[in-house]
């Protein structure tokens, strides 16, 4: 009963009227939040296992889980299915995420818009179950499978002709927050090899702005964000291509906006000078800049 009542989480009714439909969300959010608590008490049982395994594989893997999540019932769905994946071993657990067989699926005669968004829908799954497991629970799982799902979603569709940029800009999203959910939950020291291929990417979107959707750039300053709050030592290395100050590389500050200063230089001028003060020592031509990305990334 318990997940019956979760499964109708989020549902609204299509007719009636606006005050009775409300009402009706409120009482169905509700009944979907005291359920899901009696479910953490089950899942809590260790012989109740095959009561809800199957059932709850089914709801993480139906297409609207992700969007039916709520602030309320979305650390006790955190709980629940951190349970579920837990069952199996972190290697196991990966497998079932990235074997294309949960959320939103790509049949034979998909468009290539449906099979970018099941690409991109893989990978949010895949970031939920790393963001909810502890800390360092799929260490065993990055080689061979978490990073290699990441190089390709980096790559997705560059090397087929006839691919928009626009269907892949979503997967590439996809693929930058969740390297900046393994950032947060997995040791630096786990992530050595994923460093040349976050700052390729980097570079890649922030060297060409206006070629990027504002989602992109937006998904790739968040990745710079984290890694400079939560890593500030172990990308010391990098960290002066993105923001002031003389870093590990002992480069000046002068030079220290090779990958930045193409994205200021697009936006707007009363933007760019609200957000910093010009530097006299720059270079204010863009293809000066990207030369020295380039040399800096070299």
């Amino acid at each position: 009963g318990a997940i019956a009542a979760a499964r109708g989480s989020g549902s609204a009714p299509g007719s009636g009227s606006t005050a009775a439909a409300a009402a009706t969300r409120v009482r169905s959010a509700r009944l979907s939040h005291a359920a899901l608590r009696v479910l953490l008490r089950v899942v809590a049982v260790p012989s109740t296992t095959k009561a809800w395994r199957r059932q709850v594989g089914r709801l993480f893997g139906a297409p609207p889980f992700l969007a039916s999540l709520t602030r309320a019932t979305l650390p006790l769905w955190a709980r629940v299915v951190n349970a579920w994946l837990s069952l199996e071993t972190p290697k196991a657990a990966a497998t079932l995420l990235l074997s294309g067989k949960m959320g939103v699926t790509a049949g034979v005669f998909s468009s290539r818009a449906q099979e970018a968004e099941a690409q991109a829908d893989l990978l949010r799954r895949l970031a939920f179950a790393l963001w909810v497991g502890e800390h360092n629970q799929y260490v065993g799982a990055l080689q061979g499978l978490v990073i290699d799902k990441l190089v390709a979603a980096f790559k997705y569709g560059a090397a087929l002709e006839g691919w928009s940029a626009a269907v892949r800009w979503g997967v590439q999203v996809a693929a930058l927050q969740c390297a900046r959910v393994l950032v947060v939950r997995v040791a630096p020291e786990n992530l050595t090899a994923l460093w040349p291929i976050m700052i390729a990417e980097l570079q890649r979107v922030l060297l060409e702005p206006r070629e990027a959707p504002p989602a992109l750039l937006l998904a790739a300053c968040q990745l710079v964000d984290v890694l400079l709050t939560v890593l500030p030592d172990d990308f010391a290395p990098f960290g002066w291509m993105f923001v002031p100050g003389t870093g590990a590389s002992g480069r000046s500050s002068s030079s220290f906006s090779a990958l930045l200063a193409p994205l200021l230089l697009w936006l707007p001028a009363h933007s760019a000078a609200s957000c910093s003060e010009p530097d006299e020592a720059a270079d204010p031509d863009p293809d000066s800049q990207r030369e020295a990305a380039a040399a800096a990334a070299a």
